[in-house]
């Protein structure tokens, strides 16, 4: 915070709240205890709502006679008042006390103290209060966006600049070709020779230089004009002569240009000046140089950059031949039992092979020793609705997060499609299709623009994808929402949106981590139908902790518990072996 002191005569004793209620009358007043609780309380209001309009007065306890207050402003409002100023004239800016808030509220604090020391009554009229200021010295100009000083300045060089290069070019072309000794053979003379090259260039510039004193000295694009002072044949004058100085040089620059060859492939290996030993060739490989190594830097620290979602990969990784040649999937028998499986309730699943998902006692823990999952096992089919159920903090969404790549197992493995997903996380990602816990759209993209775009990435064909889309918008009764953009959906059209987006291109793996979490029943049930239409060619995971959602929906319910699983089997299966699946 900023402030301002101020101190004057005032007959009697005169309270500061009275003082503020005179000079601000429709201002919401509040009193603090003292200035640190004021100071505290107008900073935590600008930083946390960004009340910019919020300022603070303290009336000091002074002599009989005599109102002294502080004034509190904003740290952002600067008005210098600690500032040596240089000796000398008065600047052309305006100083401090005239700009800003400063002087319109002293003006009204001291005006409210002479009302109420005055013999005025409340109902009288006052009489009328003219208030002026005068710099002393006065200045001599004043200071404005338009003032003619940056309008000259920018009018001038950006008027002339583009005529220099234009004069020395023709005389460079005249000389390469062989065109000025021509003209000396033929009988023409230095001097007519450089005097025809001054005025033809002269003549270019006058025209210029009228249009540059027009614009200054006539109210053509803004009223008065910027120069409306001044005699109309000085300035031309001026800048005529100005236009013979930048004429004259422009001759001078062309002695020493002996051709006027510009860059081209055959040269790029020659320096454009004697004095310099840098040539195009040199600077194309620096340039290049450098994007080859930011190239290289970005796919190497996006790979091992540790503070980021997914897998870090170990420093060396580049110099494995499993990265640049992975494995091919492989078929997955996963015949091993341990004593901790081997004691959880699972229903057999017959002589089911290739499972789309594979989790081998799985084990993930965080730092300080916290364990979210613990030896977890388990298997999803192809045609399967599988069902992760749990209470909040069970391990769901961290166990789909190693599914999904996101996060690496502390120990076990994770396969998807066949594909080690801490090893191989792209090959396995090809295949999956997610759905995650919280909307994650492009918010300028349409519902139809969405569809399109990740059918596209799924390596679908335009037929193809517009296909399926319009089978997706019917399904998920988003057709009349085709064409509206993500910000403009409910959160329950986004939800929806957010399902298709996880099946559309066909994907083999789909996972959906609570996908009616939050949901009106309404919409919680067009969700469980659009689920139980898509899954039949699909290996789909999905975590719940509503037990009814997992009844409904679930061909196999693994049922997680502190990170750990406690039984896996169908719906008939749970009710056989605990009575009711809902006591599972």
């Amino acid at each position: 915070m900023t402030c301002w002191a101020v101190q004057l005569r005032a007959a009697g004793n005169i309270s500061g709240e009275e003082v503020l209620r005179h000079a601000f009358p429709l201002a919401k007043l509040e009193e603090f205890a003292d200035e640190y609780a004021m100071v505290a309380n107008l900073s935590a209001r600008i930083n946390s709502l960004g009340l910019a309009n919020n300022y603070g007065v303290v009336f000091k306890q002074a002599e009989r006679g005599t109102l002294s207050y502080t004034l509190r402003f904003p740290s952002w409002q600067e008005f210098y008042t600690r500032q040596t100023m240089r000796p000398g004239g008065a600047t052309i800016r305006p100083p401090f006390w005239l700009s800003g808030i400063l002087l319109p509220m002293v003006s009204r604090l001291n005006m409210a103290v002479a009302r109420i020391t005055s013999s005025i009554a409340d109902g009288e009229q006052q009489p009328p209060v003219y208030f002026q200021t005068r710099r002393f010295p006065s200045p001599k100009g004043f200071d404005s966006s338009r003032s003619a000083r940056k309008i000259t300045d920018v009018s001038v060089i950006y008027g002339f600049i583009v005529l220099a290069p234009v004069a020395v070019k023709r005389i460079a072309d005249e000389k390469s070709v062989g065109m000025k000794e021509l003209l000396r053979i033929a009988g023409i003379s230095d001097a007519v020779y450089w005097l025809s090259a001054f005025l033809s260039s002269l003549m270019v510039m006058s025209l210029e230089t009228v249009l540059i004193t027009s614009f200054l000295t006539f109210p053509i694009f803004c009223e008065p004009a910027i120069l409306p002072q001044s005699d109309i044949s000085l300035v031309l004058f001026m800048l005529m002569l100005y236009a013979v100085y930048c004429d004259l040089f422009c001759l001078l620059i062309s002695c020493v240009v002996k051709t006027h060859q510009g860059a081209r492939w055959s040269n790029i290996q020659k320096a454009g000046s004697p004095y310099d030993n840098v040539t195009l060739t040199v600077m194309f490989c620096v340039v290049l140089g450098y994007c080859v190594l930011y190239a290289v830097l970005v796919w190497y620290l996006d790979n091992v950059w540790p503070w980021q979602y997914g897998i870090p990969k170990e420093p060396l990784f580049f110099t494995k031949v499993s990265y640049w040649y992975p494995k091919a999937p492989t078929n997955l028998q996963y015949q091993r039992k341990d004593a901790t499986e081997a004691s959880i309730p699972r229903e057999s699943i017959g002589d089911r092979n290739n499972p789309g998902i594979v989790l081998d006692n799985v084990t993930k823990v965080y730092s300080k020793n916290t364990v979210a999952l613990y030896r977890v096992s388990l298997k999803a089919y192809r045609g399967d609705v599988t069902v992760l159920l749990g209470r909040n903090g069970a391990g769901k969404t961290t166990l789909l997060r190693l599914i999904t790549g996101l996060e690496q197992a502390s120990a076990g493995s994770v396969y998807v499609a066949g594909h080690d997903a801490a090893l191989d996380t792209d090959a396995a990602r090809r295949s999956m299709g997610f759905c995650p816990q919280e909307n994650v759209l492009f918010l300028g993209l349409t519902v139809l623009e969405h569809l399109q775009f990740f059918a596209r990435i799924r390596g679908d064909s335009w037929a193809t994808a517009n296909n399926a889309i319009e089978e997706i918008l019917v399904a998920f009764n988003l057709s009349d929402k085709r064409d509206t953009l993500a910000s403009s959906l409910s959160w329950g059209t986004r939800r929806k949106l957010q399902l298709g987006i996880a099946v559309v291109g066909n994907p083999q793996i789909v996972v959906l981590d609570e996908p009616t979490a939050g949901a009106d029943p309404e919409c919680k049930g067009a969700l469980w139908d659009c689920v139980l239409r898509f899954h039949e060619d699909k290996t789909m995971l999905m975590t719940t902790h509503s037990m009814e959602e997992a009844d409904t929906l679930g061909d196999r319910i693994a049922v997680l518990a502190a990170g750990r699983m406690r039984c896996c089997g169908s719906s008939l299966f749970l009710r056989n072996t605990y009575g009711i699946v809902h006591g599972a």
